[in-house]
């Protein structure tokens, strides 16, 4: 949470928070995502902790496969 409020600006439009963001192990980031898209979410934006490429990997490869079932 820290590094979200030191790293990202939220544009003042936006109803975004760093309170809405998805974190937690693969389960608990797809258990999340789909409350999200079935409280009708239209956009999903994936922002990997620093972008560290293990992180994106698992995104990819783990989360949205799932998000897509």
């Amino acid at each position: 949470m820290e590094w979200l409020g030191q790293e990202w600006d939220y544009a003042a439009w936006s109803e975004s928070t760093k309170d809405a963001a998805i974190f937690g192990t693969v389960d608990e980031c797809v258990a999340q995502l789909r409350a999200q898209l079935a409280a009708g979410v239209q956009k999903l934006i994936f922002i990997p902790y620093r972008y560290r490429m293990d992180q994106v990997e698992i995104i990819a490869k783990e989360i949205i496969p799932r998000l897509r079932d």
